[in-house]
């Protein structure tokens, strides 16, 4: 996370975000900082794998999951690059497409 604080970063949330799904070593923090901030509906995951799985129960039809790295995901992936073609093959999965 780099030392960053996160308030800011969920004040400014647009209104239509139904959830948050945490994951990853600042997980806890992200998560602890919606807490503090009475942000409903957020939730954590020990991977990215738990996560998208979980945004798959909680997403109705219609609604857009986004994948929204707030730091590095050194703890699980090599660099962003890898971690953003990670998400694509889940998504394809759950598309068929794979």
């Amino acid at each position: 996370d780099k030392g960053e604080k996160f308030d800011n970063l969920i004040k400014e949330l647009p209104n239509n975000i139904v959830g948050i799904i945490c994951f990853g070593q600042t997980g806890k923090f992200i998560l602890k900082t919606c807490k503090k901030l009475k942000v409903k509906d957020c939730y954590l995951c020990g991977s990215l794998f738990d996560a998208f799985n979980l945004a798959k129960t909680k997403a109705k039809s219609g609604e857009i999951v986004l994948l929204s790295p707030a730091c590095a995901s050194f703890d699980e992936f090599v660099n962003y690059e890898e971690r953003g073609k990670y998400f694509k093959h889940l998504v394809a999965e759950l598309k068929g497409e794979v």
